[in-house]
């Protein structure tokens, strides 16, 4: 019976010390985070086990994709990532892009070689080739380089432009296309974006 005081003493006295270590509650007493952990940790929440050449790989492909390289390098870089072992969806979550534009931009390796040359020599656009279905045979080889020969251009007035770009938009709600962003502040470009490359894919979900 002696013995309970004590035990009890004992008690208090441990649960204080732990209180004293413990983070009091609604505080900020956290550790800082190491910000060199940060990349290793988003790696290694979506991908296990890492393959310790990955983390530099992302990083040699996030640091191209802030720079703006061309395109095709981007996807070798991309691509050499996918056959260390990692996931799309996990290479799209540590890079912080969608699938979708994932997806395309892996997909330029398959494009036919021409195209892939026209790209890489900036005679290309990425957006054109995937927008543009008669791509192929619409390159030329002259003396022996290749060349992207556009399409003819017709000129109409802008109020007629931001109609049909209305029209495209209405249509790509109705039929469940991707959105397309247009309102009463759309520029120019924005307007000749929308009519060169959603008319096409609009009008094959009309057929």
């Amino acid at each position: 019976m002696n013995d309970e005081p004590k035990l009890d003493k004992l008690a208090v006295r441990i649960a204080a010390r732990r209180a004293e270590h413990a983070a009091p509650a609604g505080t900020d007493a956290v550790p800082a985070a190491n910000p060199r952990k940060i990349e290793t940790a988003s790696l290694t929440a979506t991908s296990q086990p890492v393959n310790p050449g990955i983390e530099q790989k992302v990083r040699e492909a996030r640091d191209a994709i802030a720079s703006s390289v061309n395109p095709m390098k981007v996807a070798r870089l991309l691509s050499g990532i996918v056959s260390l072992g990692m996931a799309q969806k996990d290479l799209a979550t540590v890079l912080g892009v969608n699938k979708s534009w994932l997806s395309k931009r892996l997909g330029l390796l398959v494009a036919p070689i021409k195209v892939q040359q026209l790209i890489e020599a900036g005679g290309l656009s990425e957006s054109e080739y995937h927008n543009n279905k008669n791509v192929e045979s619409q390159i030329r080889s002259r003396a022996g380089a290749l060349e992207y020969q556009r399409m003819p251009t017709l000129t109409i007035n802008i109020e007629a432009a931001r109609s049909l770009a209305a029209i495209l938009r209405i249509l790509a709600d109705k039929h469940g296309a991707s959105p397309i962003n247009f309102g009463p502040a759309a520029s120019k470009k924005d307007i000749a974006s929308i009519l060169t490359y959603r008319a096409g894919d609009i009008l094959e979900l009309l057929k």
